[in-house]
């Protein structure tokens, strides 16, 4: 993944209100950043996980933190029960 560097002036209030030390900031904002792209749905589970650096395994805990739930729609659904269908009848 291709990253950039963003320096950002921000009060040091933010910290009480985020409620984090200063060393976590970084951490929290590529999260809060993560949890609002995907809460407008422009991005994947799979680019959560990368903005927000965390693994997979931890997807289910970061979306319960940010009150987020996984988005399955009726047409996922359907294209898994296709893909496993022809998967089986190899």
């Amino acid at each position: 993944m291709e990253k950039i560097t963003v320096a950002l002036e921000l009060p040091k209030s933010v910290l009480a209100a985020l409620g984090v030390p200063e060393s976590e900031l970084a951490k929290v904002i590529r999260e809060l950043i993560a949890a609002e792209l995907y809460r407008q749905g422009r991005i994947s589970l799979g680019k959560v996980a990368e903005i927000a650096e965390i693994p997979m395994t931890e997807i289910p805990t970061f979306l319960a933190r940010y009150n987020l739930y996984i988005r399955y729609s009726v047409e996922d659904a359907a294209a898994d029960w296709k893909g496993l269908r022809e998967g089986l009848e190899v």
